[in-house]
C-alpha cells in the first residue's frame, strides 16, 4: 500500500479562508511563511501555484489542509487498510494535550485562528499531526475546534459495484460505522474515486464532518478542490439540486430559493450551469485573444445545448438562468476587445438565450496587457434582465486593504453595479420587481418600470446613427432621458415623486420625461402614461382613469407631446374586497345550482361586521328560519 500526504494552502479567494487586514511590517512575516513552504513540492493549481500563495499569505495568514491520498483495487482492501490510514492521524485529545497545541503555553496567543502543523517524513510509523484550527473562545470559555484533514481514496468499479446507487449506499454504510474515529481523527473530508480504468469518467463521492459524514449530492461526481473553481459556495441561497449532462465539463444545477418560514411558498427556480475553460494541452498558462473568442463561443453552444434539454424537462419554470465560465489560461489582450468580442456572441445568439431565460453570465479569467505585462484576475458580467439592453460590466479583483478581502473594483470608465462588493457574495434570489417582470414578459409585454430605459436605449441609439452621419462624436454631460414619476394623491391630482419601481398600487404609472436630442440639446418634454400589467391584469377602474386623465390633462396645458403605451385588458368592475369573502348565495335550488339563484345574502354577525365601513347596504328578511340580510347595493 502507498500513502501520498500532502499539505496544501487555500487560495487567497477561498471563502474559508481567514481575513485579517494588513500587517504594517511585512518583510519578516514574509520569510516566515516562504520557509515554512521550502520543504513542500511546488504543485500548480488551476489558477494560481503556491508561490503565489505564500506571497498573498504574507498579508493574509494562510489556511492550511493536510491529509493523504491511497487507492486500492477493491473495497475489501481499503476496509483491511482502514485502521493504517487512520493511524497517520493522532487523535485530538493526544493532540490537546501537546505543549504546541494553541493555548497550551506553546504558542501565542491570539484572537486571531492559530494552527500547528507537523508532516512527517514518509517513513515507516510517520504520523501526520492532526490539524485543528481553534477559533475565538465563545461564552462558555470553550474554542471552536474545525477539523482540517482531508482523505482521498480510489477504487475500481469492478472492486466495489458496478452500479453507482448500490456504490454511495455501501460507502455510506461503512461510514456511519466509522464515524466516531473519524471524528476522534479529525477528519473534515473523505471522498472515494470509483473508476473502470478504461477512460471513463469517474464517480466521484464525498462525506462531510459537517453533514455527520453523510454524501454531499451537490458534490456527486464532482471532484471537491474542483468546487472551488466553480464557486459553487456562491449558490447558498438556493437549494441545490445536480442535474446530469451528457458533457461531464459542464455542471448543470437545479436552483430553489431557500424558504424564509415553513408556510413559504418558492417562486424563484433558475438554472445555473457552470463550467472551467482549460487549454487544449491542459498545461499551458497563457492564450491567445482567438483562443478565447473561439472557447467562448464553443462553451456557449454547449451550456445551451445542456441547459435547453434541463430547461425542457424541468418540473417548475425558471426564470434568470445564469451561465459561469472560468477561464483557466492567462489571456493576452486588451479590456475594450474583450467586451466588444463577448458583446457579439451574446447577440448573435441572444435569442435562443432568452428563449432559455438566460438573463445573467459571468466570466472569471486573468489576462494581460501586453505579453509581458502584469497578469490581471478580472470579471466579465453580463446581465439582460429587462430583455431588450445587455449589460456588460468589467471588474477587477483587489484586496480590500481595511478587511483583507477580495472585492470587485470596476475595470475602466465605468463604474458597474458590483464595484465593492466581495467575489464570493452569493447570489440574491429573485425580489419583488423581478418576479413582476417576469410576469409581463410571460404576457408578451414590458413592465413598466422599464419602459424609461427603453426610451433610454432609443434615444441612445439616435445619437449614435446622428454621430455616424454628421461624423461627430458625442459628448454628453447628463442623462439622454430624464424621468420623473407622477403619482395619485389624495385630493385626486398627480404630484411628482421620488419613490422605488414597483411601489405603485394602480394599474396606470405616468411620468414627465425629458428627452435629450441633437434637435433639443436642452431637453425635450413629454407626458408618458403606461399599463401596469402585474397589476390585475392591466385592467381599469376609476383609480386607472383618473391617473389617465390627469396625466393627459397635465400634457394639454404644457402643451407637451403626450404618449401612451397601452397593456390592459379593459375595464374592471370593483366589488369590495371585504364582502368577496363574506357573501353567501341563496340558491334556487341547493342540490341544483345550475337552476340559477334568488339573491346575494349576508348573515347577521357578517352584516355588523360591515356596516361600520358602509361598503354594503341590505335589507334584513326572514327565510328557513334564518335571520339574513338581502344584499341590495354594494358601495
Amino acid at each position: 500500500m502507498i500513502i501520498t500526504q500532502f499539505k496544501f494552502l487555500l487560495p487567497a479567494s477561498h471563502p474559508n479562508r481567514p481575513r485579517v487586514s494588513s500587517p504594517v511590517n511585512k518583510s519578516s512575516h514574509t520569510s516566515h511563511h516562504i520557509k515554512g513552504l521550502q520543504s513542500m513540492t511546488r504543485v500548480y493549481s488551476l489558477s494560481e501555484d503556491l508561490h503565489e500563495l505564500a506571497s498573498y499569505s504574507a498579508i493574509q495568514d494562510p489556511c492550511e489542509r493536510t491529509g493523504l491520498m491511497a487507492a486500492f483495487r477493491t473495497f475489501d482492501e481499503f476496509q483491511k487498510n482502514f485502521s493504517k490510514l487512520m493511524s497517520r492521524f493522532e487523535s485530538r485529545e493526544k493532540m490537546k494535550n501537546s505543549s504546541s497545541f494553541p493555548g497550551n503555553g506553546g504558542a501565542p496567543k491570539s484572537s486571531l485562528m492559530k494552527r500547528n502543523i507537523s508532516l512527517s517524513a514518509p517513513s515507516s510509523g510517520a504520523s501526520l499531526q492532526t490539524l485543528w484550527e481553534s477559533g475565538d473562545q465563545t461564552d462558555a470559555g470553550k474554542k471552536y475546534e474545525e477539523p482540517v484533514h482531508i482523505i482521498n481514496i480510489a477504487l475500481t468499479k469492478s472492486g466495489i459495484c458496478t452500479r453507482m446507487t448500490d456504490c454511495s449506499e455501501k460507502l455510506l454504510a461503512y461510514l456511519e460505522s466509522k464515524r466516531p474515529i473519524l471524528v476522534e481523527k479529525g477528519i473534515r473530508r473523505i471522498t472515494f474515486l470509483v473508476t473502470d480504468c478504461k477512460g471513463s469518467s469517474p464517480w466521484y463521492f464525498t462525506y462531510r464532518a459537517s453533514s455527520n459524514f453523510m454524501e454531499d449530492a451537490i458534490y456527486r461526481h464532482l471532484e471537491p478542490a474542483l468546487a472551488f473553481q466553480l464557486e459553487l459556495n456562491r449558490l447558498r441561497n438556493f437549494d441545490l439540486e445536480s442535474v446530469p449532462t451528457t458533457n461531464h465539463s459542464i455542471h448543470l444545477y437545479f436552483a430553489s430559493a431557500k424558504k424564509i418560514s415553513v408556510n413559504a411558498e418558492v417562486t424563484d427556480h433558475r438554472f445555473f450551469v457552470r463550467t472551467i475553460v482549460r487549454h487544449a494541452d491542459f498545461v499551458s498558462k497563457e492564450a491567445s485573444f482567438d483562443y478565447l473568442e473561439k472557447e467562448s463561443e464553443i462553451q456557449c453552444l454547449e451550456t445551451m445545448d445542456q441547459l435547453e434539454i434541463a430547461f425542457d424537462q424541468s418540473p417548475k419554470r425558471t426564470d434568470c438562468n445564469h451561465l459561469f465560465l472560468n477561464f483557466v489560461p492567462c489571456i493576452v489582450i486588451e479590456s475594450h476587445r474583450l467586451e466588444e468580442s463577448i458583446r457579439s456572441i451574446v447577440i448573435r445568439y441572444g435569442k435562443r438565450l432568452w428563449r432559455l431565460r438566460v438573463l445573467q453570465a459571468e466570466m472569471k479569467m486573468n489576462i494581460r496587457l501586453s505579453p509581458n505585462g502584469q497578469k490581471i484576475p478580472i470579471r466579465v458580467y453580463l446581465s439582460n434582465e429587462s430583455g431588450y439592453y445587455l449589460d456588460v460590466s468589467i471588474y477587477r479583483e483587489v484586496e480590500d486593504q481595511r478587511t483583507g478581502q477580495i472585492i470587485l473594483e470596476s475595470y475602466g470608465l465605468k463604474q458597474g453595479p458590483l464595484h465593492g462588493l466581495q467575489v464570493n457574495s452569493p447570489y440574491v434570489t429573485k425580489d419583488r420587481l423581478q418576479l413582476k417582470r417576469f410576469t409581463a414578459q410571460n404576457q408578451g409585454t414590458t413592465y413598466v418600470y422599464d419602459i424609461p430605459e427603453l426610451f433610454k436605449q432609443a434615444v441612445l441609439r439616435y445619437w449614435k446613427q446622428w454621430s455616424k452621419e454628421h461624423g461627430e462624436d458625442i459628448n454628453l454631460k447628463r442623462e439622454v432621458v430624464e424621468a420623473s414619476e407622477y403619482v395619485l394623491q389624495e385630493d385626486e391630482q398627480l404630484h411628482q415623486v421620488n419613490r422605488l419601481a414597483g411601489e405603485n398600487n394602480v394599474g396606470v404609472v405616468a411620468w414627465r420625461m425629458a428627452l435629450i436630442t441633437p434637435e433639443y440639446p436642452e431637453g425635450r418634454e413629454i407626458i408618458v402614461a403606461a399599463n401596469d400589467i402585474t397589476h390585475v391584469i392591466g385592467s381599469f377602474a376609476v383609480q386607472e382613469d383618473t391617473v389617465f386623465e390627469r396625466a393627459l390633462q397635465l400634457a394639454l396645458s404644457a402643451g407637451i407631446p403626450f404618449i401612451y403605451v397601452s397593456a390592459n385588458s379593459g375595464a374592471r368592475l370593483g366589488l369590495a374586497e371585504d364582502l368577496k369573502l363574506q357573501f353567501k348565495v341563496a340558491w334556487e335550488d341547493a342540490d341544483a345550482p345550475q337552476k340559477g339563484f334568488k339573491y346575494l345574502y349576508l348573515t347577521t354577525n357578517d352584516f355588523k361586521k360591515l356596516s361600520a365601513s358602509n361598503s354594503v347596504r341590505a335589507e334584513a328578511i326572514e327565510e328557513d328560519e334564518e335571520s339574513r340580510y338581502k344584499i341590495t347595493d354594494v358601495i
